[in-house]
């Protein structure tokens, strides 16, 4: 998932950079939540399936 990473600091280095009432920052406010849902699942998905059952 390391993929992932640079998406991440993207999105939180533009989540700082913003100001709380500029609108292009409930954008990124909007991406970090979706970012965060597919994060959620890909645990849900790819996880279970990398861990073995013994």
């Amino acid at each position: 998932m390391s993929y992932m990473e640079p998406r991440k600091a993207s999105i939180e280095q533009e989540l700082v950079r913003r100001h709380l009432l500029d609108p292009v920052r409930t954008k990124y406010v909007w991406l970090g939540r979706y970012h965060n849902e597919v994060v959620v699942e890909l645990l849900r998905t790819v996880v279970p399936s990398l861990m073995i059952g013994c």
